[in-house]
C-alpha cells in the first residue's frame, strides 16, 4: 500500500484551499485509511512539518486484521491526532464519526 501519494496529496489540497480562501480556517483534519500493510513509509518529518504549518489533526484508521497499525499510530500520535483500529466487520461509521468529539472537547 502507498501511503506517501495520498498524504502529499492530502497536504497538496489543504494548501490550495487555505492559501486560495477556500477554507473556514477553523479546525483543518486528514483522516487517513487503510486495509493494508504499507511496504516502506519514512516521511515522518514531511507530516509533521506540514501538519504544524496548516495546523492539521491526523487521524487514523486500520482496517481490518491486515492493516499496518504501527505506521498508522506513529503518523496519528505525532500529528496531535487519534489512531483508531477497526476489527473485521466493526462499524467503521460510528467509529469515523466519533472524530467530532475530539474537536468538542478541546
Amino acid at each position: 500500500t502507498n501511503f506517501s501519494a495520498p498524504i502529499r496529496r492530502a497536504f497538496d489540497i489543504l494548501e490550495k484551499s487555505t492559501l486560495g480562501g477556500r477554507s473556514s480556517m477553523c479546525q483543518k483534519a486528514i483522516m487517513f485509511m487503510t486495509d493494508g500493510q504499507v511496504n516502506s513509509y519514512n516521511e515522518y518529518k514531511f507530516m509533521r512539518s506540514k501538519a504544524a504549518e496548516f495546523d492539521t489533526f491526523v487521524f487514523t484508521y486500520a482496517l481490518g486484521a491486515g492493516a499496518d497499525t504501527f505506521k498508522l499510530k506513529r503518523m496519528a500520535c505525532e500529528n496531535r491526532g487519534v489512531f483508531y483500529a477497526v476489527p473485521d466487520g466493526g462499524d467503521l461509521a460510528g467509529i469515523m464519526s466519533s472524530y467530532y468529539a475530539y474537536f468538542a472537547y478541546g
